[in-house]
C-alpha cells in the first residue's frame, strides 16, 4: 500500500492502545470456571454449556444436550422443499398453448422485444425481461431453464403474460402474424395516428408490474424467491 510521504511519521510518540500488540489472554481469564459459553464444534453445534475446566491450554466444558433431540434440525432443507412444491413450472410448449399464442410469440414477448415510434424516434422495449438467453439469466420466482425441455414458465409468469393478452389482444395478435427478427415500429401493431399513444399505453402498463425490478439470477442459481 502507498502513502503520500508528508503524511507519515517515523515514530509515534503517544501509542494508541487499541493498537499495540499484547499476548495472548490466558485461558483461565478468558474463561472463567462456570462461564456461561455455546459450543461451535462440528457435533452438538450450538449447544448451551458451562465451563468446568481451563488448566494452562486446556479447557472443558459441559453441554446441555437434548437426549430426546439428538438429530440435527432439517428446517432449511423443508423450507426449500416446500418452496419447490409450491412454485410449479410449466414448459414453454404448454405455456403457449395455455395462452393460445405461438411459441414464437412467446418467446418474444418474455424477452426484450424493441419497438420504434418513427414520428417520435424512440425506441421502446415492450417485452417482459424474464429471460435473457445471451447473458445466460433467468428471473427468480418466474423463470428457469431445463435442459430437457428449454425455458419454463411459474404460475405468476403466466399471469401477467395472461394479462398483457388480455389488456393489448391488437398487440398480441400483431405479433403473431408479423414474425421478424429485426426491430418492430409502432406501425406494425397499429394505425399510424394511434400507433405513439398505443405503445405509450402498453409502456406505462408494464411500469405498474414492474418488470424493470424484477431479480435477475444466473440459469444456475438455486435460490428462494423473494416473500
Amino acid at each position: 500500500m502507498e502513502y503520500a510521504i508528508q503524511t507519515t511519521v517515523n515514530s509515534v510518540e503517544c501509542e494508541d492502545p487499541r493498537f499495540e500488540e499484547k499476548p495472548a489472554t490466558q485461558i483461565a481469564e478468558e474463561f472463567p470456571i462456570e462461564t456461561q459459553i455455546f459450543f461451535l464444534g462440528s457435533l452438538y453445534y450450538g449447544c448451551p454449556g458451562i465451563v468446568v475446566s481451563n488448566v494452562k491450554k486446556n479447557l472443558a466444558v459441559k453441554l446441555v444436550i437434548d437426549p430426546n433431540n439428538s438429530v440435527e434440525p432439517d428446517f432449511g432443507k423443508k423450507i426449500a422443499n416446500d418452496f419447490d412444491n409450491r412454485v410449479k413450472y410449466q414448459p414453454s410448449f404448454q405455456v403457449a398453448k395455455r395462452l393460445s399464442m405461438s411459441g414464437l410469440t412467446l418467446s418474444k414477448l418474455t424477452a426484450s422485444l424493441y419497438v420504434i415510434c418513427k414520428s417520435t424516434d424512440q425506441r421502446v422495449n415492450l417485452g417482459l425481461n424474464l429471460k435473457f438467453e445471451a447473458k445466460k439469466q433467468k428471473v427468480l420466482g418466474y423463470t428457469r431453464k431445463s435442459r430437457d425441455s428449454g425455458w419454463e414458465y411459474s404460475e405468476k409468469a403466466m399471469q401477467i403474460l395472461a394479462q398483457y393478452k388480455e389488456k393489448f389482444p391488437e398487440f398480441i395478435q400483431a405479433l403473431e402474424e408479423k414474425h421478424k427478427d429485426e426491430i418492430y415500429s409502432a406501425e406494425d401493431f397499429y394505425p399510424k395516428e394511434e400507433a405513439v399513444s398505443k405503445i405509450h399505453a402498453i409502456k406505462e402498463w408494464l411500469r405498474t408490474v414492474e418488470v424493470r425490478d424484477f431479480e435477475k439470477v444466473s440459469l444456475d442459481a438455486e435460490r428462494l424467491d423473494k416473500v
